[in-house]
C-alpha cells in the first residue's frame, strides 16, 4: 500500500531533495533530461510551489511525485511562461501568455516534474497523482491549471478532465519522440471529468481537509493490489 501526501517543500526539504534525484533519474532513463528542472531555493521561500508524493506506506520510500506551482498576479512565471520566451516553436503564441495572465488573476497553478520508479509505471499511480494535485489545488485558491504533456500520457489524463488546447498542440518536445500539447483543467468542479473519476478526485479533496494522507491503491485495482502484494513478498 501507498500513501499519498501534498507537502509545503519550505516544511520538510529532505523530502525536496530525495524528489528531485528521483526525478533527475527517472528522466534520464527516457533521455528526456531536457525536461527536468530542480525547484529552487527561492521559489520554495515564496510558498508558490507544492509537491505531492507517493511513498510507501511502512518505509515512506519516495516511488512517485510531481509538484504544481501556483501563479499569481505579480507571483514569478510558470514554467511554460520561462520556456515560451526561450523556445522558438512556442514564442508565437500569445493568446498562451494572454491566457495565462487573465487566469493568474482568479488563481492559475502549473502541474510539472510527474515521474514514478518503475515498478510502479503502468499501474494507475500517475494518474491518482495528478488526481491528488487536483484535488488540492483549489484549497490553495486555484481555479484553472495548466499542463504542458506529451501525447503518451494523454489518454491517461483526459479522464481526469483535461483538454488539449486548441492553439498550442502537437510540438515536439523535448524532441522529436513526443507531441507535447498545453491542457487545462477545472479543479474545482472537474466539469470535463469522468464521473468516477470526479468522484475520487472529491474524496481525495474531503481527505486532505481533513489533514489525512490518502491510500492508494483502491481497492477496484487489481495490477496495482498485486504489486503491493510483491513488495510485502
Amino acid at each position: 500500500m501507498l500513501t499519498i501526501r501534498v507537502i509545503n517543500p519550505d516544511e520538510d526539504r529532505k523530502v525536496v531533495k530525495a524528489f528531485m534525484a528521483c526525478q533527475s533519474r527517472t528522466y534520464a532513463e527516457f533521455g528526456t533530461e531536457k525536461a527536468s528542472r530542480d525547484v529552487t531555493s527561492d521559489e520554495i521561500d515564496e510558498g508558490d510551489v507544492y509537491f505531492v508524493v507517493a511513498e510507501e506506506k511502512h518505509t515512506e520510500a519516495l516511488v512517485g511525485g510531481l509538484r504544481f506551482h501556483l501563479r499569481r498576479t505579480g507571483s514569478k512565471k510558470l514554467l511554460i511562461e520561462t520556456l515560451m520566451e526561450t523556445d522558438p516553436r512556442l514564442q508565437a503564441y500569445s493568446i498562451l501568455q494572454e491566457n495565462i495572465e487573465r487566469w493568474a488573476a482568479r488563481g492559475l497553478a502549473e502541474i510539472s516534474g510527474l515521474w514514478a520508479e518503475s515498478d510502479w509505471r503502468g499501474t494507475g499511480l500517475s494518474a491518482a497523482m495528478v488526481s491528488a494535485a487536483l484535488a488540492a489545488m483549489p484549497l490553495f485558491g486555484v481555479r484553472r491549471s495548466i499542463a504542458f504533456t506529451h501525447h503518451h500520457v494523454l489518454k491517461t489524463w483526459r479522464p481526469l478532465g483535461w483538454r488539449e488546447d486548441s492553439e498550442v498542440r502537437s510540438i515536439p518536445y523535448p524532441d522529436p519522440r513526443y507531441e507535447s500539447s498545453i491542457i487545462w483543467n477545472n479543479p474545482p468542479h472537474l466539469n470535463d471529468a469522468e464521473d468516477t473519476a470526479r468522484r475520487q478526485i472529491f474524496h481525495m479533496r474531503d481527505t486532505l481537509k481533513r489533514g489525512a494522507r490518502i491510500n492508494w491503491p483502491p481497492k477496484n485495482n487489481p495490477r496495482s493490489l498485486q504489486l503491493v502484494e510483491a513488495h510485502r513478498a
